[in-house]
């Protein structure tokens, strides 16, 4: 498992996006190799698989996401020899059930937060916790700085993009890796690469 799992890996870097890469190389160095590593790809039995899967039940979308894996990594070794065809021993066993966890804004509370871009904006906002001063008292209360207890006002291109953000509907890493050529500026058109 241990050896073949090197080429997957390096099979997974070429072909899919670098944080699926990334993401695999972290699930089968924690999960995978300390349970299955040293055995023979097609000594792996569904029993195997299960076993795995049910010692990460206590996050059971971690659990599924490491059965998709092993199931791209079976797949793999049927491929390339090293496993029989259709006996992926992934496939044999179920995920578990997992719950939604998309969220909206209310109405109100996209008003709330438009309220609060608009107060940091133009009247600022409180320094974080670990950058405030602390209120001195006695004798060194003449030392304190007089801007300790100033607003600070927001970085306006910060308030630009949780704008964007909340508007387009995007995810934050789509933002971020946006490129010019995904940008058709006559049309006012983005396209996301997939």
């Amino acid at each position: 498992m241990a050896q073949l799992g090197v080429d997957f890996l390096a099979d997974v870097r070429d072909r899919r996006k670098a944080s699926t890469a990334t993401e695999y190389a972290r699930m089968w160095n924690r999960n995978v190799l300390p349970s299955l590593g040293p055995r023979r790809v097609a000594d792996v039995a569904p029993a195997d698989v299960v076993r795995l899967h049910r010692s990460l039940r206590k996050t059971p979308y971690g659990a599924n996401r490491v059965l998709a894996l092993l199931g791209s990594f079976f797949a793999f070794a049927e491929l390339h020899g090293m496993r029989a065809k259709h006996t992926n021993p992934a496939h044999q066993v179920e995920p578990y059930k997992e719950h939604s966890r998309e969220r909206f804004l209310t109405p109100e509370e996209i008003v709330r937060l438009g309220d609060a871009l608009n107060t940091a904006l133009r009247t600022g906002l409180p320094p974080a916790p670990m950058r405030r001063k602390k209120r001195k008292t006695g004798p060194t209360a003449k030392h304190r700085p007089k801007s300790a207890d100033k607003l600070v006002p927001a970085n306006p291109f910060a308030v630009a993009a949780i704008r964007f953000l909340l508007l387009t509907g995007w995810r934050e890493r789509e933002a971020l890796t946006l490129r010019w050529t995904n940008l058709n500026l006559e049309r006012g058109q983005a396209a996301l690469p997939d």
